[in-house]
């Protein structure tokens, strides 16, 4: 059956409509007529028998129900007057007075039936012959909203509402607002009530028995805050985004380490960058987690930089940072990427003092006003400590294992925490790598206050990456059971906020071919670390002079120290070779080391700002002007008078070190000269 407006009729459906309005219409003309010989009652009884048999009849042959009920209605009212009217008198101003007003509200009732059972066509519509296909077709259902209200009814089943309808009272699902496929799987957003009595720890306690429904691994779902509290992420990771393992391959231009270091792909396919400039930073993971590769990318990162001087604390033994020194030991470079390394205790007590020393030194030194900003001049100092259970664990270093002269825990501990404290300012960060994040293996907790990027791989514990992301300990249970068994795996944390789960980028050294074996202990041409080392030896800075004259012989010394204690192969004569294109501070140094191997004149002694002076000659290969040498010597601290210059410079081209080929133009090496004049 069929009440809608315009709906089918059956057959004969007019022809029976018609019939019972006329029996109703008799009835009621019966219904005025003088009754003879018969009782009160027959007639009001035929009168409502007859309409009702009347709208039955009417009702089967047209299917519909509305006139059939008007039908037996005005039946009612008729036998009901009918029964009244033969007791009170048919012309009684009573009886006459309900029947008029009876029928002046059943008529209109009955015209407004009739053309509901039988309504007009609706117009035809304009645009009918123009897009017939957009009016006749039914569009097709939006596969992305269906969805949307199925993850609302799944929340709605483990009682997540918005609460009750204030009608109907019945539950209304939360607001489901947008669903996105990514790269890992689905990504829903979800509008909380705006009454704060369903928060992101209701979603988070239930995550489990989502996993059940929608079929998941374990530890797939995830909820995290959206733009507001008032918003919520459900992260279903339906497949694996971070399977493939992407090479570090970073650009070969002059970069500043103000500019973030790319380390890894985040799960969404988006960059994961390490901010260093002002930060220190703390890497966490088990063995075999990838803290050695990761270790690899930052140092080839900020390789590539032109402001930032390396030293390395390696306690085993130099086996993470030795290889980079390779081409710079067969003298295939003239300065490694790493300024300095210790890999023993005594040699890391001297960094440590020389890091504080250098911090101090900047800091009484009023540069920078408020902070320092590196330069290639003055450029930012970057401490790696790997391992550095062996010197900031409390676990460890009692005085029967470490010797009576040497350094205690607790030192180092507060050397450690004198640089994370007062060295951001003046240039000067660090980077820890241990195993764990505790006491035991890691630095004090004051230490560690300070330290404002975190980065865990392979978390052992629930509390290790609780560490990470201290304010979300759910989204941290979460995501142990999926980052514990996944290598090269992890997350990076700053402040209260938390990277996605990333897979870091690869740059170590080959299985099975780099130091294969005693026989070819050294890293092949194809060695990502290897290649790193040739191609970024031309941008290497060297420490402005402010401060590796603080620092002394502890720093000056320290190649001296390597090749004598069988750490480093120290090519002297390479030193000697690249001095000049290094900075005139290290170009000093590298004499003292000189000297001190027997290879080099004693008496010689040239000014830092000639040596400097070389080094910008030799910079610009284009040429560069007596005006700008000038300049840059004096920003740099070491200036001298214009007559200076000229002098060094005329003396440079007797001996065929530079050239003069144009005016306001000075250029290394041999070449043709034009008439001596100054600039």
């Amino acid at each position: 059956m069929n009440d809608e407006p315009g709906g089918a009729y059956r057959k004969h459906g007019h022809p029976a409509e018609t019939i019972g309005l006329a029996a109703v219409l008799a009835l009621g003309l019966e219904a005025v007529l003088p009754s003879a010989g018969a009782p009160g009652w027959v007639l009001p009884a035929s009168e409502i028998i007859a309409s009702s048999g009347a709208a039955i009849v009417t009702w089967g042959f047209t299917g519909r129900r509305l006139f059939p009920a008007y039908m037996a209605a005005l039946g009612g009212f008729l036998g009901g007057w009918t029964a009244w009217a033969g007791s009170s008198g048919l012309w009684h101003w009573s009886t006459f007075s309900a029947l008029l007003m009876g029928m002046a509200a059943l008529v209109p009732a009955g015209v407004a039936a009739w053309h509901r059972r039988n309504p007009a066509p609706a117009p035809e519509p304009l645009m009918l012959q123009a897009v017939p296909e957009v009016l006749q077709l039914a569009p097709e259902p939006d596969e992305n909203e269906v969805q949307r209200k199925l993850f609302a009814e799944m929340f709605a089943d483990f009682g997540i509402t918005a609460g009750k309808h204030p009608l109907t009272d019945e539950d209304v699902p939360v607001d489901v607002y947008e669903l996105t496929e990514e790269r890992w799987g689905r990504q829903v957003r979800v509008r909380l009530p705006k009454g704060g009595k369903v928060t992101i720890e209701d979603f988070r306690a239930r995550a489990r028995n989502f996993e059940v429904c929608l079929e998941a691994q374990e530890g797939a779902v995830m909820f995290e805050f959206g733009a507001t509290s008032s918003e919520l992420v459900m992260k279903v990771r339906e497949r694996d985004g971070l399977a493939a393992t992407a090479r570090l391959t970073p650009e070969l231009r002059s970069r500043t380490v103000t500019e973030d270091l790319i380390i890894g792909i985040q799960e969404d396919g988006s960059y994961l960058k390490l901010p260093i400039r002002e930060v220190h930073v703390m890497i966490v993971g088990t063995t075999g987690a990838g803290k050695s590769n990761l270790l690899n990318v930052i140092i080839a990162q900020l390789a590539h930089c032109v402001d930032t001087v390396i030293w390395a604390i390696d306690m085993k033994g130099g086996r993470a940072i030795a290889p980079w020194f390779q081409a710079w030991e067969e003298g295939r470079v003239q300065a490694p990427p790493i300024d300095w390394i210790a890999t023993t205790r005594s040699e890391a007590e001297m960094m440590m003092n020389a890091v504080v020393t250098a911090t101090e030194t900047r800091m009484r030194s009023k540069v920078g006003r408020s902070k320092i900003t590196p330069t290639a001049g003055r450029p930012q100092i970057i401490l790696l400590c790997d391992e550095m259970a062996d010197l900031f664990g409390d676990a460890k270093g009692v005085r029967s294992e470490i010797g009576e002269d040497a350094k205690s825990q607790q030192w180092f501990i507060r050397r450690g925490g004198d640089v994370t404290q007062k060295g951001r300012s003046e240039a000067v960060t660090t980077v820890w790598a241990s195993q764990r994040g505790t006491t035991s293996m890691g630095a004090s907790t004051d230490m560690k206050a300070n330290i404002a990027v975190r980065i865990a791989l392979r978390p052992g514990q629930l509390s290790e990456l609780n560490w990470i992301v201290p304010d979300l300990p759910s989204l941290a249970g979460r995501q142990l059971a999926f980052l514990a068994n996944t290598p090269g795996v992890g997350m990076m944390g700053r402040g209260p906020k938390a990277s996605q789960p990333t897979k870091f980028l690869w740059h170590d050294h080959v299985d099975g071919v780099c130091g294969a074996d005693e026989d070819h202990p050294a890293c092949p041409p194809e060695c990502p670390v290897y290649q790193t080392e040739i191609e970024t030896a031309p941008v290497r800075p060297r420490l402005d002079q402010l401060t590796a004259e603080a620092l002394g012989t502890d720093y000056s010394q320290r190649w001296v120290r390597a090749q004598r204690d069988g750490i480093l192969n120290v090519p002297v004569m390479a030193l000697s070779a690249g001095s000049a294109r290094h900075g005139y501070s290290e170009s000093a140094r590298f004499e003292e080391v000189l000297q001190g191997s027997g290879f080099a004149d004693p008496d010689k002694d040239e000014h830092p700002a000639k040596i400097r002076m070389r080094d910008l000659l030799a910079a610009h290969q284009d040429g560069i002007s007596v005006v700008k040498l000038i300049r840059v010597l004096a920003e740099e601290g070491i200036g001298v008078d214009r007559g200076t210059v000229h002098r060094w410079l005329r003396e440079d081209r007797e001996g065929g070190l530079v050239h003069h080929p144009r005016y306001r133009c000075w250029k290394t090496g041999p070449g043709p000269n034009i008439d001596d004049e100054e600039e």
